[in-house]
């Protein structure tokens, strides 16, 4: 008898081929209206999520911010940083009293980070944790400055112009959620803003490629 062939099903998947990984690569951020990006160390790589928080600060408690190490082109291991490996890390300046940031700018224009502890400006730093704790996955800062800042916040937040979950967010650990803004050593003189979006090769936002080996 004539063999008959077998019609094959079509096989249907609904298979997401959204690029989980963020490998496309990062972008070079080498100029944001009204800040000020180091680009001598070719460090200054970031994913456009990145960029688009760094030009959101333009204008945030006065602007002109600095802003150090965010990641090399390719990712990976960036000199002595255990991080700023995917392009989701920045260091950017603390502002001081009478509208400045804690930096020391040379003659030849070339500047550095400089301890923000006698001159920060409390109120301007307030509002900076404020506008990037929404983007971001966590900050770091120098515990010696939060009693202040927990301060005013409360003051805030008796005035009504500032919820207690706000607050909580930025300075409490609760119901097993970190707090964003955290503790590690030598942060005294600049923000470490993480992002709690994907870095590159960086799915879990934990400021790592995830395809370099890590000493």
């Amino acid at each position: 008898p004539p063999v008959v062939p077998v019609a094959t099903p079509e096989v249907t998947t609904d298979v997401d081929h959204t690029d989980h990984d963020h490998t496309e690569g990062l972008v070079n951020i080498n100029q944001v209206e009204g800040l000020n990006i180091k680009t001598s160390r070719n460090r200054q790589y970031g994913t456009a999520a990145m960029r688009d928080y760094l030009k959101s600060l333009g204008n945030v408690a006065g602007g002109n911010y600095y802003v150090g190490d965010l990641s090399s082109e390719h990712g990976g291991k960036l000199g002595n940083h255990k991080s700023h490996q995917s392009g989701i890390d920045a260091d950017i300046s603390i502002p001081t009293t009478g509208d400045g940031h804690g930096v020391k700018v040379g003659q030849d224009g070339k500047w550095g980070f400089r301890s923000a502890s006698k001159n920060i400006d409390y109120n301007r730093t307030l509002s900076f944790l404020r506008h990037s704790a929404p983007s971001s996955k966590r900050i770091l800062l120098d515990r010696r400055f939060y009693p202040e800042l927990k301060r005013l916040a409360q003051e805030k937040v008796n005035a009504k112009t500032m919820k207690q979950g706000e607050h909580n967010r930025l300075f409490v650990n609760k119901h097993g959620q970190r707090r964003i803004v955290q503790h590690v050593k030598g942060h005294h003189n600049h923000f470490h803003v993480r992002l709690n979006t994907p870095g590159l090769n960086d799915p879990r936002s934990a400021g790592r490629h995830r395809g370099h080996k890590h000493g």
